[in-house]
């Protein structure tokens, strides 16, 4: 167990390296990522402001799980719990909405079907729980926890939280070469 603990911190430490060295004081490509849900049933993806969503497989019964408010910056793609049909996903606003806020994600490629591409700032980013389905009941996403980073990349990216194999736990990016993890209750 401390073994599999280790080598987690590890390999999310050399991606926070190498995402902060490839983009300290440049600009991250947000990744567009279409993920399948373990069992290949489901697909989750996010789509720029308009949020995120989840389909079936085949493409039908589209939902919208989330809709970021005015103040986001940058969401996340989706990620499957490794168990069940469980999604957590990040969110990012600006750590300063009222020093004259300048967006940080460059229009001139807001279009690029690759993803927008964001300048560095201090933002604030939310993990988002989504729980399983159970029946016609899908549950809203819950807030789980708050962290702050200097670059919203980290959020557009897709590398602020990771799920740990077992699905209990959750590591994510506390501050700049900072990592935590945060025990989850089953819900």
């Amino acid at each position: 167990m401390q073994s599999m603990l280790g080598l987690l911190r590890w390999i999310a430490c050399c991606t926070t390296v190498l995402l902060v060295a490839g983009c300290a004081g440049a600009t991250v490509q947000e990744d567009r990522s279409i993920n399948y849900s373990t069992d290949g049933g489901d697909v989750g993806f996010q789509h720029g402001e308009d949020g995120i969503f989840v389909a079936s497989g085949e493409g039908d019964k589209l939902e919208k799980v989330y809709d970021g408010g005015e103040d986001t910056i940058a969401v996340s793609s989706p990620l499957w719990s490794p168990v069940d049909k469980r999604l957590i996903f990040t969110s990012a606003r600006s750590a300063n909405p009222d020093d004259n806020h300048v967006a940080t994600a460059i229009a001139a490629w807001d279009a690029d079907p690759e993803g927008r591409r964001f300048l560095p700032e201090e933002v604030i980013y939310t993990c988002m729980l989504r729980a399983a389905p159970s029946g016609d009941e899908t549950p809203p996403p819950v807030a789980l926890f708050e962290a702050t980073c200097d670059h919203p990349g980290y959020v557009a990216a897709n590398v602020a939280v990771r799920w740990h194999p077992a699905g209990d736990r959750v590591l994510f990016v506390a501050e700049r070469m900072a990592l935590d993890i945060a025990s989850l209750s089953l819900i």
